[in-house]
Parts: C-alpha cells; sequence; structure tokens
C-alpha cells in the first residue's frame, strides 16, 4: 500500500510541473512591451499582428499569436507574443510578465464576455481595455488633489495585490486541483480494496461457522 501512495505522490508531482509549465514561453518575455492602447477592431488587430510578426516566432514547436492584453493589475495595456490559450468564465484576458504567460484574471470584471474564448480575439472585448483608462484617470486625479493639498472625491480604484494572478498562485490553485482529484481516484481505490477484504473474510467466517455445523450435526 505504501508503494501505491508513493507512486499517486511521484506523478501528482510530475502532472503539476508539466500543466504549469505547458502554457509558459520564455521568448514570448522578449516580445512583450507596454503599448498606450489596444487594437478596436478586426483590421487593426491585424495590422498590428502583421508589426509584430509573432508568426515568425516559434515556442515548443508552435508559432505564437499576436496579443495585446491589460496585465495582472489591470492598468496596462501590454502587446505580446504568445500561445494562444482558451479563456474560461466570462473574463478578462492577461499577460502575466512573473509566469510568462497568457491567462485569465480574476480581477478585472467582464459582463459582455463570453463563457470561453481564445485570448487571440480580445479585441473583441473593448471593456476590459477600458478598466486600464479608467484606472489611469483615478490615479492622475488622486495625484493632483494629493498636490493641491485637498482630499480627492474620485473613487480609487484599487487592485488588491493579495489577489493578483501571479505565477506562483497559479501553480498552487492547479497544484490543490490535481491533489483533490489524485486524493479522491486513491480514497475510492483504497475503500474498494478494503470493502473487498471485509467481503472476503465474512464470507470465509461464514463457511468456517457452517462447516462446524456440519461436523457437528452430521448427516444421517
Amino acid at each position: 500500500m505504501m508503494d501505491f501512495y508513493r507512486l499517486v505522490f511521484v506523478c501528482l508531482i510530475y502532472t503539476a510541473k508539466v500543466f504549469v509549465n505547458s502554457t509558459e514561453c520564455k521568448d514570448s518575455a522578449t516580445t512583450a512591451r507596454k503599448v498606450e492602447s489596444c487594437p478596436h477592431n478586426v483590421k487593426e488587430w491585424n495590422e498590428a499582428a502583421a508589426r509584430k510578426g509573432c508568426k515568425n516566432i516559434s515556442c515548443n514547436s508552435s508559432s505564437l499569436e499576436y496579443h495585446c492584453v491589460i496585465n495582472a493589475w489591470g492598468n496596462e495595456t501590454i502587446e505580446v507574443c504568445a500561445p494562444s490559450l482558451r479563456i474560461v468564465g466570462s473574463v478578462c484576458t492577461e499577460y502575466n510578465q512573473g509566469g510568462r504567460r497568457i491567462q485569465r484574471n480574476e480581477i478585472v470584471p467582464c459582463e459582455k464576455c463570453p463563457p470561453f474564448y481564445f485570448s487571440n480575439e480580445s479585441y473583441k472585448y473593448q471593456e476590459c481595455y477600458k478598466h486600464v483608462k479608467n484606472a489611469n484617470v483615478s490615479y492622475t486625479l488622486l495625484e493632483k488633489s494629493a498636490l493641491m493639498g485637498t482630499e480627492s472625491t474620485t473613487q480609487e480604484i484599487t487592485y488588491s495585490s493579495s489577489l493578483l494572478t501571479s505565477d506562483e498562485n497559479s501553480s498552487q490553485i492547479i497544484t490543490i486541483i490535481i491533489c483533490v482529484l489524485v486524493g479522491v481516484v486513491a480514497v475510492i481505490i483504497v475503500f474498494t480494496v478494503k470493502q473487498r477484504s471485509c467481503a472476503n473474510k465474512i464470507w470465509s467466517l461464514f463457511k468456517m461457522t457452517n462447516q462446524k455445523e456440519q461436523n457437528l450435526n452430521p448427516l444421517t
């Protein structure tokens, strides 16, 4: 039984490492740069993609796609070549510079984002870019009010750093999910084995009792 648990643990660690690193691309980090705005439609998107030349860059034997998305803090727009990713959960797409990957943003809301879409089609959801503009306006007004020595009546858009989707947080979440799944499977297997063992013991006891009764009361 110890060998089984050891095997499960090794598989868990290996799977977590493979899954976490599967979307990371070191080459994409060299193409990332801050831009003032992102394309508003497919025409502008195609023009920007042609200028960026992402198709000429490969990562893990696959070509990269042009992206223009928000950063993890939601206060900048980043232009980058990266693998396309399916974004699930009606959220904005972000480029995580620490993890060097495209991923879903857990902070910035997106009411018009569909349940899932591909990250290289972010131009369809301009709502995500508007949050960047609002964040910059709030910051500017707060800065001006501080210089004037007056209290600002502007509502500050604060993105808590503890909630940022960093590489470490993503890895922990993925590992926890895999741990739970493997744990459930392990519990089911152990329960099944013990149940069969218990059933075999009961059956053996029943046979022994029946045999004793037959020996005590032989048929005439």
